[in-house]
């Protein structure tokens, strides 16, 4: 059979045809371009073609007001991927004003909005602000999906690695142990998400000098992956 290779050529190429005939329509159906642009720009990131990526979201900005956050969002993607942090915090800000206006503020969107800021702010080195977001994410979800949630897991990983990075290491552990419960629980035992849990309590750890309990954690981990 066909190579994954060749495969994604004709998926990409029989998108772009789409869109070609999508734009040559009398009077040019907007939803289907916008489809195009969408499902074209989306395979192009997957396959890391990100400035072909940006083209199509951005025409797909252009023309449809309901996808303007979600694409904002995969353009901060992009610009995070690409290094370029206060592009990437632009579009991030701009989808979370999107979704605030059009879904209302207590929306799972809402806060994944204020954790890619935060991871962004993390980043840039403005610590307090990055901790700021995810609190207000980490709120947020808890109210929205339940405590035991990954999403909360995550987050609460996230809030650990400022932590690590304002030297404060005991709060940083209790925030990794917490988040290994939540996913050991929402996730099963021998899951990805719980081997990367696992990994950081180590890192906590073996940063407090607690070495036996960073090598059973490490083991833990090693005998997931």
């Amino acid at each position: 059979g066909a190579s994954w290779r060749e495969h994604r050529k004709v998926c990409i190429f029989d998108l772009e045809k789409k869109l070609e005939k999508a734009r040559c329509r009398a009077g040019e159906d907007e939803d289907a371009i916008g489809d195009a642009c969408f499902n074209l720009g989306n395979l192009y990131q997957r396959h890391d073609r990100l400035g072909e990526a940006e083209e199509k979201y951005l025409e797909l900005l252009e023309i449809s007001v309901v996808a303007r956050a979600l694409v904002s969002m995969r353009l901060g993607e992009i610009y995070f991927q690409q290094g370029k942090l206060d592009d990437a915090l632009g579009m991030f800000k701009r989808a979370l004003r999107v979704y605030r206006r059009v879904l209302g503020d207590e929306q799972v969107d809402v806060a994944k909005a204020f954790v890619d800021i935060g991871i962004v702010l993390y980043q840039k080195g403005e610590l307090d602000r990055a901790m700021a977001k995810y609190e207000q994410a980490r709120e947020m979800y808890c109210r929205l999906v339940g405590e035991d949630h990954e999403r909360v897991a995550d987050v609460l990983s996230d809030v650990a690695t400022v932590l690590v990075d304002q030297g404060k290491d005991a709060e940083a552990m209790a925030m990794r142990e917490k988040a290994l419960g939540i996913d050991r629980r929402t996730l099963g035992s021998d899951s990805d998400g719980v081997a990367d849990s696992l990994q950081n309590l180590g890192t906590s750890y073996q940063t407090q000098g607690k070495l036996e309990e960073a090598l059973a954690k490490y083991e833990e981990a090693l005998g997931i992956v």
